[in-house]
């Protein structure tokens, strides 16, 4: 038998193609994706930051989907589906110290007992400076009256200020649903 060559001439994307199968595995894509921001300056220790939450809403911020709900710093979930959950605080120092500051994301499983899941430390130098930290954590939400997140925020020595802004996210939580399982 002979072998015969063929030479590809690639896809032309100005082609219209007609599909009528099905396509099996792929994801829907983001369909919930939320922000929301600290909304008045605080100092000391947190367990969990419960005031001052609102959605943002500044300079194009978009809420897609259904959303978080928020009451008394406790998030809830609006779907099962996995969620990359981020806390992103600022800090300005109001200490004479250089200290350490901590933000922390917490979980539930049974709405009641909150674990640790995620945790940023920096340090902060004294004179009025400013330090941002960051963590994330990715959960895999399948019961939405029972898993739930909130935040604590601490530092060395209880003088250091967490940072906010009427239009810009100094100091807030963002939810991104990165799909089913």
């Amino acid at each position: 038998m002979a072998l015969i060559k063929t030479r590809s001439r690639g896809i032309n994307l100005a082609d219209t193609f007609a599909f009528s199968g099905t396509v099996s595995g792929a994801g829907g894509g983001i369909t919930e994706a939320d922000t929301w921001r600290i909304t008045t300056n605080f100092s000391g220790n947190t367990t969990p930051i419960t005031a001052n939450w609102e959605r943002d809403d500044a300079y194009q911020n978009i809420n897609m989907g259904t959303g978080m709900t928020q009451s008394s710093g406790v998030f809830s979930f609006p779907s099962t589906g996995v969620y990359k959950v981020s806390l992103n605080l600022q800090f300005i120092s109001g200490g004479t110290d250089n200290d350490y500051i901590l933000g922390n994301i917490e979980f539930t499983t049974n709405n009641s007992a909150y674990n640790t899941t995620a945790l940023a430390y920096a340090s902060i130098k004294n004179n009025s400076t400013y330090q941002m930290l960051s963590c994330k954590k990715i959960f895999n939400i399948t019961d939405l009256t029972n898993q739930k997140v909130r935040f604590n925020t601490s530092s060395q020595d209880n003088n250091h200020t967490v940072a906010t802004n009427t239009n810009q996210n100094f100091s807030y939580a963002m939810f991104i649903k990165l799909g089913d399982v």
